[in-house]
Parts: C-alpha cells; structure tokens; sequence
C-alpha cells in the first residue's frame, strides 16, 4: 500500500502531459521485452494506477466543460464542483 501511496502522490505533483508521457513509456517498455517478469509485474501495475487516474482526470475536465456549455450558452464556472 506504501508504493501505491507514493505513486499517487507523484501522479498528483505532475502534469496530465507528463503522466501521460509516462504511461506511454510503460507501455514502450512492456512491450519491448527489456524487463524481466517481476519488473514487468511492477512496470504494469503502475501503467494501470496511471490509467485510472488519467481516465479520471479526463472524466472531471469533461464535466467541467459540460458545465460550461449547458444549453448551448457559455455559463460562468468557478471551477468548483
């Protein structure tokens, strides 16, 4: 549970472009066979925490847009949920 809090953190302090350059480089690496199995396991688990977290901060920036742009009119948004 310790590396996935860490890992969690470090998603938090970084940029949506800068996980998702990650993510890709997970894959890069999965898939170019460099990694022995425990690596693998590890480089997979933390391709799969990125996932969600990408797919969920994706998720939020679409509600907020949806937000912005109900019934076809700008609305004023201050950012909060």
């Amino acid at each position: 549970m310790h590396v996935l809090l860490e890992r969690m953190i470090a998603m938090e302090n970084k940029t949506f472009e800068e996980n998702l350059a990650r993510l890709k480089e997970v894959v890069r690496l999965i898939q170019s066979g460099e990694l022995n199995l425990d690596e693998s396991i590890e480089v997979f688990k933390e391709g799969i925490e990125l996932s969600k977290y990408l797919e969920e901060k994706l998720s939020s920036i679409e509600n907020k847009a949806i937000k912005l742009f109900e019934n076809n009119e700008l609305k004023d948004f201050n950012g909060e949920e």
